[in-house]
Formats: structure tokens, C-alpha cells, sequence
């Protein structure tokens, strides 16, 4: 119901834990990570295998995925090993030069090979995919 400000404070802390339940800050400085039903992080993790957790999308198009927090995702990655800030983070995943040197890279997840695979490796821009909804949002992040 509109004007319900008890429930709306309810879900914005709901939110609020919510994403930190699947940031793995100590993998490479931080991704939103699956888990297992047990609560333990699934293992092993590809962050660049597309599909099972993520919709059209790798860890690495979800790394910044969290539109109504920008102050506390940029908390969390100034937190994480590594001493980097969410704009080196960013820097790093579109010019390709990440923790594990990405460039575009992609493994294929659970329904193969998708378009949008392909145009990520054309666009040339590392593992940032703007022609794929998952990361349409990221540079707002920044604004």
C-alpha cells in the first residue's frame, strides 16, 4: 500500500542483508557468488561460467548488480582483500585486465553458447556487456 513506511523500512533491510549473503568478498576481491542449500559457497566457482546462478551472464556482468545499495556494494569492495576501490574493480572488468587477466572470456554454462557470449568478445571491452540487460545499470553506478 502506498505510504506504508513501516513495511517499505521493513524490505530495505531485508535488502540490505540480503546481498551480503551472497557477496564473497574474499574471491578476487569480491562477486555475488551461489551457494549451496547447506549455506556453504558452491564450489568450484567459475566466475566466468555463464548461466546456473545467473541469468544470461557471468559473476563478472553481476559484479556490480546491486542498484539500490551503490554505498554499501562500494563498502564492501573498499573492505575486501586487495585494496581496490569499486572504480578500479570496474576498470579492471572492462578493460580486461583482472585478477586473472579475463580479456572476454566466457565458459559456456548449463544451456551452451548464447549471443550475447559472443557480442561481449566483439564488443572488445573485457567482461563488461553492454548489449546484455545484467549490466545496462553499472555505469549509473558510478554516476
Amino acid at each position: 500500500e502506498r505510504g506504508d513506511s513501516a513495511n517499505a523500512a521493513r524490505l530495505q533491510q531485508r535488502s540490505e542483508r540480503a546481498w551480503r549473503s551472497v557477496w564473497r568478498p574474499k574471491f578476487k576481491g569480491g562477486f555475488f557468488a551461489p551457494k549451496q542449500e547447506d549455506g556453504n559457497w558452491q564450489e568450484p566457482f567459475d566466475e566466468f561460467g555463464w548461466g546456473g546462478a545467473y541469468t544470461e551472464a557471468s559473476a563478472w556482468q553481476y559484479r556490480f548488480y546491486l542498484p539500490h545499495d551503490p554505498e554499501g556494494l562500494r563498502d564492501a569492495y573498499a573492505a575486501a582483500p586487495g585494496n581496490m576501490t569499486m572504480c578500479d574493480f570496474l576498470k579492471s572488468t572492462m578493460e580486461g585486465r583482472g585478477v586473472r587477466n579475463p580479456g572476454s572470456t566466457y565458459h559456456n554454462g548449463d544451456w551452451g553458447l548464447h549471443h550475447e557470449q559472443v557480442e561481449m568478445v566483439e564488443s572488445g571491452i573485457g567482461e563488461y556487456e553492454h548489449n546484455n540487460q545484467p549490466v545496462w545499470h553499472q555505469l549509473y553506478m558510478f554516476a
